[in-house]
């Protein structure tokens, strides 16, 4: 935690201070990794996640047969399989990279979300104080 998101926690209430702390952006990857199975497109990432594998381990599997091929011909398929296989694995792992940085950016806009909702408590209860004063 940076000077400034310490000040930030320091000036929210208590219960605020625990739902700020929540929305940390310094998460681990491999929770950022299971994020992305929560919310509205969790299927879809699920379903991602299982073809991104699957096109990996083709890929493997062509790889192998392309180092073990004995014409020319064969080695060709079996090449241009894996690559076209890796390219697809690359492309879904892309996509997915991008998921967990809109999920990092949501995150961010909510922590901004909660330090305006307590500024504007705060003001408002200025506001009350100086009116009734």
């Amino acid at each position: 935690m940076d000077e400034f998101e310490r000040k930030i926690s320091q000036a929210l209430r208590t219960d605020e201070a625990a739902d700020y702390e929540k929305l940390s952006p310094e998460i681990p990857p491999w929770e950022m990794v299971f994020d992305t199975f929560k919310g509205r497109n969790r299927w879809l990432n699920a379903l991602t996640g299982f073809w991104m594998i699957v096109f990996f381990i083709a890929a493997v599997i062509c790889m192998v047969r392309f180092f073990s091929g004995d014409n020319v011909e064969s080695m060709l398929r079996w090449g241009f399989g894996a690559l076209l296989l890796m390219m697809g694995s690359s492309f879904l792992k892309l996509w997915w990279w991008l998921e967990m940085q809109k999920n990092a950016v949501i995150r961010e806009v909510k922590r901004v979300e909660l330090q305006l909702a307590s500024l504007s408590r705060s003001v408002a209860q200025s506001v009350a104080r100086d009116t009734d004063a």
